[in-house]
């Protein structure tokens, strides 16, 4: 162990919580944590690059990215605690020069203290612009490392923290899942890194909503308001409530101002009245840190009408689809209307085509405008009247 904490300066584990941790860890977990380190920050070494290098693009985006996390740990974490951190971007993707297509983010976080954890974490983005449509993911994920089990060492297996999506690069409505990003994932990733969740470690530390802002610009995500990745890597929704009449109306009657935010005077005239809304992910964090604001507590998750791709005719043409997509559903399941089907037809050879032509209906392209009644019965002889 002590190797370890003169070769990588890790702290003592605070008087306030030291006898709570689980012991100091084994020799054979230091020796551990020592060559695993080592091997890591041997490899994330990006001093080694020059402008020379095929990848010196690269290398330049990462020198930015550590000293953005840099600054954001003289801001977030307190004083005599540092952030212990390595990055490495995996594949980029360059549009063009200096435009990114994807990126792959990858970082280790190790506890400051002498406890033998770390936790790696993993940011991927995707977004690119087709004639008609456009490509888009982000994901944030982590994984613990406790170097008393082996076999946390080299696992693959990441936890989802969030995401967003568009399902239909056409539509292009964001699919977010936020539901693992809550307090329960922070107590975790609080007490594996320092020892103990307790409000102690937080004002020795920094707080949950400062941790969470770490963890994000140790994934690229150095935006305090979490909205986009460097070279404008957007993440998609954004709540903006002076584009909504009714909500700016309620936000003005409620008087709500958020921050020093020099648009939203709720004394002046309604018309130069413009809250300033959040992103999806800034609005989580507000949400799980108790820090929502006047404004941003009357936040409006995405709908289908927020999608970029959409339109009236989008939303007739989903109606229609719905429609005959529960008439063969019902069609489908109503093995009833079958045998009274074949029984209508008594000659064999007749009942066998109506039934092949059923099935060839009922199988079609469910959005095509069919009339299953006239392509089954006559006219007199609707569903209806079975």
């Amino acid at each position: 162990m002590d190797r370890c904490v003169d070769q990588f300066g890790l702290q003592p584990v605070p008087d306030a919580w030291k006898d709570s941790t689980h012991g100091r860890g084994s020799e054979t977990a230091w020796k551990r944590y020592y060559n695993y380190r080592s091997r890591v920050e041997d490899i994330a070494d990006v001093d080694k690059l020059s402008e020379d290098d095929d990848g010196y693009l690269d290398y330049k985006y990462l020198k930015e990215w550590q000293q953005e996390v840099e600054l954001r740990s003289e801001e977030y974490m307190a004083t005599d605690v540092e952030w212990h951190w390595t990055p490495k971007l995996g594949n980029l993707t360059w549009e063009d020069y200096e435009q990114l297509r994807s990126a792959e983010y990858y970082a280790h976080v190790w506890s400051p203290f002498a406890i033998p954890h770390a936790i790696e974490l993993e940011h991927r983005y995707h977004g690119r612009a087709r004639y008609r449509s456009f490509e888009f993911f982000t994901f944030w994920g982590y994984r613990l490392i406790d170097f008393e089990d082996e076999s946390t060492i080299d696992s693959d297996r990441f936890k989802n923290i969030c995401s967003n999506c568009y399902e239909d690069d056409v539509l292009r409505q964001d699919i977010i899942k936020e539901s693992h990003m809550n307090n329960n994932t922070s107590s975790k990733i609080r007490k594996f890194l320092y020892g103990t969740d307790s409000d102690e470690s937080k004002a020795i530390t920094c707080s949950d909503m400062n941790l969470w802002l770490m963890l994000f610009a140790s994934m690229g995500t150095t935006d305090p308001d979490l909205d986009t990745d460097p070279n404008d890597c957007d993440h998609g929704y954004a709540w903006c409530p002076s584009r909504d009449k009714e909500m700016k109306q309620k936000l003005y009657d409620l008087g709500a101002s958020e921050g020093n935010d020099p648009r939203a005077n709720p004394n002046g005239p309604i018309e130069d009245y413009y809250p300033s809304g959040c992103g999806w992910l800034k609005h989580r964090l507000l949400q799980i840190t108790g820090n929502l604001g006047p404004v941003t507590q009357h936040y409006q998750p995405p709908t289908i009408k927020d999608a970029g791709g959409y339109d009236e005719n989008y939303q007739l043409w989903m109606d229609r689809k719905a429609k005959y997509q529960a008439k063969v559903d019902r069609l489908k399941n109503d093995t009833e209307f079958m045998d009274r089907l074949i029984q209508r037809y008594q000659n064999p050879r007749d009942s066998m085509l109506v039934c092949m032509k059923w099935f060839k209906i009922s199988s079609s392209s469910y959005d095509q405008d069919v009339n299953y009644d006239e392509a089954c019965w006559s006219d007199s002889d609707s569903d209806d009247n079975m």
